[in-house]
């Protein structure tokens, strides 16, 4: 009786392998289902885990730009039997796409690498960081620093105002909805130089009012009326602030408060206990993709950032964005409509200006210029020298399994065809096609909305 149960476990584990094997073969996990048919004794066993063996040879063959060597290795697998349905299916796709990218002239992956296109130039070179990207397509034109993280002052309330907008929505809140203004607000006034929408303790404002004070004038008290409305306190407009930059997949976040104020001056501190800095602080690009997940879901945005001038109470307010209409950056090569400024000690002066060149909306993110007027005229300058030199085309991309259409900002100058350099997993689940965009020897990065 012993030996007979030892021997039925023995039997068992060697079929348990084989059918755990089978089973991730089935749920498209073929490198996991190696590790099982590696220690299954079966002779099909065997001969699955050499067929995926192949299989992940022919895809780094394909990964570092051998691409008749992965056709020949994927094909092999292709035409042999008997297999697994999904092994099968794994090396014609992967015979398919070999062979496409050799027709097609796909990339291999020793090319140097460019951060963008405008970089080569000297356009930008006074700009400490920033970037300036397609809305739509998420196509970096340029940018230099973009993923360092700066102290931003207000500009991190246009992440506060992505808050309210999504919670605004999601709880069908009124705009016209009238708020008291409560004593969270205290201290703020004792502070001359802060911007402040002079709202009275005890007195009611419309949302719609605090949105416009928050955005045109970057008023500190309005900003945190809202949140103390919509969230019970200041902590928890933050926690709400923190898990929106997660679910935004912004890489390099610190969120003290909603209001952007160094700790040491903000009366409602005691906001982000975790915090390890004494103010917000974000990189160029997570700015960039807050500005576009804003303009996505809430285009009406741009509706309140391109007044010119506001009144809350009985105060009047003029818009900081010195590229609006008949203002003093203005220009006539293409239309400014927004979108926030911020400046600090620590900061510097910051901009996010948004516009229409072209019929395209672009995104540009200007951080630590040394002075107003600095930040305008480096800003006008990108956007300049976008609108003379460079134009939109409609590219045909050679993309698996089908070619796709895509708007590209492009040199006038510059013919060159565009081509993929593509980078492949068909052996996990799910399976990942990813490609990045060449343009002769230099990369198209694209940052892509998240919404």
């Amino acid at each position: 009786m012993i030996f007979c149960l030892t021997g039925c476990q023995k039997l068992s584990t060697k079929n348990s392998a084989f059918q755990k094997g089978e089973y991730w073969v089935r749920q498209g996990q073929l490198a996991r289902a190696q590790e099982y048919f590696k220690h299954a004794p079966q002779a099909q066993a065997h001969t699955y885990y050499q067929q995926i063996a192949s299989l992940k040879r022919a895809q780094q063959h394909f990964n570092q730009g051998q691409f008749k060597l992965s056709q020949q290795q994927a094909q092999q697998v292709s035409q042999q039997g008997p297999t697994l349905f999904n092994i099968h299916k794994t090396a014609r796709q992967l015979t398919k796409i070999s062979r496409q990218a050799q027709r097609q002239k796909f990339l291999g992956p020793t090319v140097p690498t460019s951060l963008a296109q405008i970089d080569s130039t000297n356009i930008g070179q006074k700009i400490n960081a920033g970037i300036l990207l397609d809305q739509d397509s998420g196509q970096v034109i340029w940018q230099k620093q973009a993923q360092q993280t700066l102290p931003v002052a207000s500009l991190s309330k246009l992440l506060a105002v992505y808050t309210i907008y999504q919670t605004l929505t999601a709880r069908h809140i009124a705009l016209n909805t009238k708020i008291e203004a409560t004593s969270v607000i205290a201290g703020i006034e004792n502070h001359s130089n802060l911007s402040t929408a002079k709202l009275i303790v005890g007195q009611k404002y419309s949302i719609e009012e605090l949105l416009r004070a928050t955005i045109v004038a970057s008023a500190n008290d309005a900003v945190m009326v809202l949140g103390q409305y919509l969230y019970g306190n200041q902590e928890q407009f933050v926690q709400q602030m923190v898990q929106n930059a997660k679910v935004l997949h912004l890489k390099s976040t610190q969120l003290v408060n909603a209001n952007g104020l160094p700790i040491d001056i903000d009366p409602s501190i005691a906001n982000n206990p975790q915090a390890k800095v004494l103010e917000n602080q974000l990189s160029a690009q997570d700015l960039a993709r807050v500005t576009q997940a804003l303009l996505q879901r809430f285009p009406q945005v741009v509706k309140i950032s391109q007044q010119k001038q506001i009144r809350i109470g009985n105060e009047d307010f003029v818009n900081t964005n010195e590229m609006l209409t008949q203002s003093r950056y203005m220009t006539d090569k293409y239309q400014v409509d927004g979108l926030k400024t911020g400046t600090g000690e620590a900061a510097g002066y910051g901009v996010i200006v948004t516009a229409k060149i072209q019929s395209r909306r672009v995104i540009l993110v200007i951080l630590k210029a040394p002075s107003n007027t600095a930040r305008f005229e480096q800003a006008q300058e990108l956007l300049d020298y976008l609108a003379a030199n460079w134009t939109v085309r409609r590219e045909k991309l050679p993309t698996f399994p089908r070619s796709t259409w895509m708007e590209i900002w492009r040199n006038q100058n510059v013919h060159t065809p565009l081509q993929l350099q593509y980078q492949i997993n068909l052996l996990d689940k799910p399976q990942q096609l990813d490609y990045s965009i060449w343009n002769h020897k230099q990369q198209i990065p694209v940052l892509p909305s998240n919404n």
